[in-house]
């Protein structure tokens, strides 16, 4: 596999962030809570704080079902970055979106990040 720049990542991020802000309803990303964050934890990350739980059938509704082609396809559509990005903070699951990543990462702009998918800011530059 091609190693994924950082640049190409944080478009990824990007994508994902426009997808969540048009398709995610008002009530959802209402929900959206930075002091509440906990990327660990299925129902306090940004998909889980949305929709009860990163795993539940919403969430996988709202998931960008294709990022870069240089990422490994997972059995469900999404990707796995588990060999892109060695990080203690991971959840235990395998496969994992760009913004389920990126809020995991050391100096990462999770405040911005739900400020943007919610509409607070119209810029946001991982």
């Amino acid at each position: 596999m091609d190693k994924l720049l950082k640049k190409d990542f944080h478009k990824m991020v990007l994508t994902e962030a426009n997808h969540l802000r048009g398709h995610a309803t008002d009530e959802e990303k209402s929900k959206l809570n930075f002091d509440s964050l906990e990327p660990d934890l299925a129902s306090k990350c940004i998909y889980g704080q949305m929709t009860g739980c990163c795993e539940s059938e919403r969430a996988n509704d709202l998931y960008l079902k294709r990022f870069d082609d240089r990422c490994t396809r997972g059995k469900t559509g999404l990707y796995s970055f588990s060999s892109l990005f060695k990080n203690d903070n991971f959840l235990d699951r395998e496969i994992l979106t760009p913004i389920e990543v990126y809020i995991t990462l050391k100096g990462s702009k999770n405040k911005k990040l739900i400020q943007y998918i919610k509409g607070e800011i119209n810029v946001f530059k991982p």
